[in-house]
């Protein structure tokens, strides 16, 4: 019932901002950290982006607005788990992003290097392939997440301390203490630490995209972890994910297939635009 009066509140606002700004694309996302990111790659005069705080109220609120016939309104999304469960959304107006979330855009990009710079005078200071051991440490706790939304285990991820089970040194994911993790945090879950790892091993299939199962906030507050010990401070997963979409530049952009899918849903829907020509 909230997300759909969310959904209501949104499709209001856009509604609002759409009497003075008529011509201009209604772009919902899910929240506040994406709305800064998407500033800086679209064109503020073509376009308007409002947050949604969840992506089931971003998809409510773009189908009341279609429905009550406003035109030039998209919605873009994390894809999340839909790709894995072969559920993608099947909507002109729901794009959805290359990986698992914009957060793993922006490590898949060469932002990652520009940030790093920031921290470390050596780039290989973690191994020659820093994405790969990034993506293989948080994959269990991708395939967990996976087997708590099948199975509304309410395993709480916000909670995480992943220094706890990360080591900082070859950023190695220790499965019995990460489930252990997961067992204290979560105080309404009454899965046992046993069963999670037997999910986490029935879920893990080789063929799965990595930026697929990979959550961007578990790959940021893995490299934390590893930062964090080569630095006299702590560094915070919130602090990357901040770094992260600074130095993300409008060229690294170019080539995602989000990016394609935008200029896409432009052409089907002028004038309405958000790209720069």
């Amino acid at each position: 019932m909230k997300q759909l009066v969310d959904a209501f509140s949104i499709a209001n606002t856009v509604r609002m901002v759409r009497s003075k700004k008529r011509y201009q694309t209604a772009v919902l996302v899910e929240g506040y950290k994406d709305v800064r990111l998407y500033l800086n790659l679209f064109d503020d005069s073509l376009c308007f982006v409002t947050p949604a705080i969840t992506k089931m109220s971003a998809v409510g609120a773009l189908r009341q607005l279609r429905k009550s016939g406003v035109p030039g309104v998209v919605a873009i999304i994390d894809t999340d788990f839909t790709v894995i469960e072969g559920r993608p959304f099947d909507d002109p107006d729901i794009l959805t992003t290359d990986t698992h979330d914009v957060e793993g855009i922006l490590l898949k990009s060469p932002a990652l290097e520009k940030v790093m710079v920031e921290h470390t005078d050596k780039l290989n200071a973690f191994g020659s392939d820093l994405r790969g051991q990034l993506l293989t440490a948080t994959r269990p706790v991708g395939y967990l997440r996976l087997a708590s939304d099948r199975g509304g285990y309410m395993i709480n991820f916000s909670q995480f301390d992943f220094a706890r089970f990360i080591s900082p040194d070859n950023l190695a994911c220790d499965l019995k203490l990460m489930t252990g993790e997961a067992v204290v945090k979560s105080t309404n879950s009454r899965i046992p630490a046993t069963r999670m790892l037997e999910e986490i091993k029935d879920l893990d299939n080789a063929h799965h995209d990595p930026w697929m199962i990979s959550c961007g906030h578990d790959l940021t507050s893995t490299l934390a972890v590893a930062l964090s010990s080569r630095s006299s401070s702590p560094v915070f997963s919130y602090t990357v994910e901040r770094q992260l979409r600074l130095a993300y530049e409008k060229a690294f952009f170019l080539d995602t297939a989000l990016r394609k899918k935008i200029v896409e849903w432009e052409v089907r829907n002028l004038p309405f635009r958000m790209l720069r020509a």
